[in-house]
């Protein structure tokens, strides 16, 4: 009688490597939709984030097991050589690591020089942040970036806004940001005055630039 090969443990690993491999969609898609995957596989996971047809099963995946090993995935966001698609799903799939080491990982995320990884690494410290407001920000460093922004032109307002989501109440930020974009002139002016009141004073002399951004989009 044949022995069946016994592909549980390292042999299952080595199985799904092979399948991630392979190219072949039915066969990607096959394990990223299958059995729980582990750690092993997280290097073999990661290219599939550049690839459109498998990125989303791929984010998935990566979401239930990254935080048994961020390491990689901060190594591989923060690696220009990588196409800024990657960079970005990559922030989004950390938005599952919330430790003080994937903040600091996607601070300098918010550094990058493509505006839509900043943008999402942006929007995840902010998910990261409402689930633990335990975890301690660099303030410093976030009115950094934010002035970085400024001194760059603006590229997207709405980074601004989440930037300072996470350095003053949250829930007040994203108002006066809405009111700002589709409000009536008496809601754009208490934003304003709002803004006004709470900004960091390096920053609040930049309001009038930030406004003007604002109308011009």
């Amino acid at each position: 009688m044949t022995k069946k090969t016994d592909l549980r443990g390292a042999d299952a690993e080595v199985m799904q490597i092979l399948a991630l491999q392979s190219g072949d969609a039915r066969r990607i898609r096959r394990v990223l939709n299958g059995a729980a995957l582990t750690p092993a596989v997280i290097p073999h996971l990661i290219p599939l984030l550049g690839l459109g047809r498998a990125a989303v099963d791929a984010m998935r995946a990566l979401q239930t097991i990254a935080p048994q090993r961020p390491g990689m995935l901060i190594d591989a966001l923060l690696d220009v050589r990588h196409p800024a698609v990657m960079r970005r799903r990559l922030a989004r799939v950390l938005s599952s690591c919330r430790t003080a080491t994937v903040i600091d990982a996607l601070l300098q995320g918010c550094e990058d020089d493509h505006v839509s990884v900043r943008m999402q690494c942006a929007r995840t410290l902010f998910v990261i942040r409402r689930g633990r407001p335990d975890l301690e920000i660099d303030t410093d460093g976030v009115i950094r970036l934010i002035k970085r922004e400024i001194a760059g032109g603006i590229e997207h307002v709405g980074l601004l806004f989440t930037l300072l989501g996470l350095i003053l109440p949250a829930g007040p930020i994203r108002a006066a940001y809405r009111s700002l974009r589709a409000g009536s002139a008496y809601a754009r002016g208490t934003a304003v005055e709002y803004l006004n009141s709470v900004l960091p004073a390096e920053i609040k002399g930049h309001l009038d630039e930030i406004l003007t951004r604002m109308r011009s989009r």
